[in-house]
């Protein structure tokens, strides 16, 4: 089945716009019809998808590009891509570590200020209220 890009932002959650930015970036290539507009097939969803996956996890635009162009190459570059996908998880997995580390963090002074409050509020003394405009 073809679909115009309306068609395939709607089914990707993507804008058309992002869509044209990632195929002016080498990332996307996709087949026109007759009268030069975008054309995509299930493969291009497919691949719209995984591109959005890459971007999730923080791949760079160059390193989506690479993958683009290793695999227009084929088969021959399997190797290499998997690799470049192992190195990244690598990266993510550091990431992941560090955010986890931030959340124990900000856990450690929510529960501070709440026993604070706590304290506060037993001693008879008011909290700021918050106001409004």
């Amino acid at each position: 089945m073809a679909y115009t890009i309306k068609d395939a932002a709607a089914l990707t959650g993507l804008s058309a716009y992002t869509i044209r930015y990632y195929e002016d970036s080498g990332i996307v290539s996709v087949g026109r019809d007759e009268h030069g507009n975008r054309i995509f097939d299930e493969a291009d969803l497919e691949w719209l998808r995984y591109v959005t996956c890459l971007k999730v996890t923080g791949m760079s635009i160059a390193q989506m590009r690479h993958i683009a162009e290793l695999t227009r190459e084929g088969d021959a570059s399997i190797p290499e891509r998997r690799r470049m996908l192992e190195a990244h998880r690598k990266e993510l997995h550091l990431r992941m570590d560090a955010l986890h580390e931030a959340t124990d963090c900000l856990e450690h002074k929510i529960a501070c200020y709440a026993s604070m409050e706590e304290r506060l509020a037993s001693a008879g003394v008011r909290r700021k209220e918050a106001t409004t405009a």
